[in-house]
This record gives C-alpha cells, structure tokens and sequence, in this order.
C-alpha cells in the first residue's frame, strides 16, 4: 500500500452480529480478498455507486412494465438501433 493511501485511511471499531462476519469472511476468501479489503469495497459499493436519474427512471421502467416493448428479432431490433435517425 503507497504512503498516501495509508494516510487516507483511519482505523475503526465496530461490533457486528458474528453470523454476519463468519459469512464476510467466507465471501472474502471466495474472492480471495482480506476482510478489511471486502469489507471496503461492499461499503464503498453502497455508498457512492449511486445510479443517475435516467438509469432509475430505466429501473422504475421495468419493474413497473411502463414503455416496455417487445422484440421478437434481434437482428430487426440492431439494425432499427443503429440505423435510427
């Protein structure tokens, strides 16, 4: 790790269910990650993976059927797609 990562990092403590950490450490070790690292990463996902506007309206779209249209080709479907005006 560079210096200037190491310094950008703090050191935290906190208490969480021991099922809940037995099943992060198996997690990490099946993506051959530390906990520490795992751990980062899932907090760093849920806090600034945040989608746009037009992808949760596209989201909202779906689970809801609205402005869903069928295809039936998809050959047809990528040439209407490319060749759009």
């Amino acid at each position: 790790m560079k210096t200037t990562e190491r310094k950008n990092k703090i050191q935290a403590n906190f208490r969480l269910n021991r099922n809940l950490i037995n099943t992060l450490k198996i997690n990490a070790k099946n993506e051959n990650r530390s906990l520490n690292n795992y751990v980062e990463v899932i907090l760093s996902n849920a806090v600034f993976d945040v989608p746009n506007a037009e992808t949760i309206r596209s989201i909202e779209d779906i689970e809801t059927s609205r402005n869903i249209s069928r295809i039936d080709d998809i050959d047809e479907f990528f040439n209407e797609f490319i060749y759009e005006d």
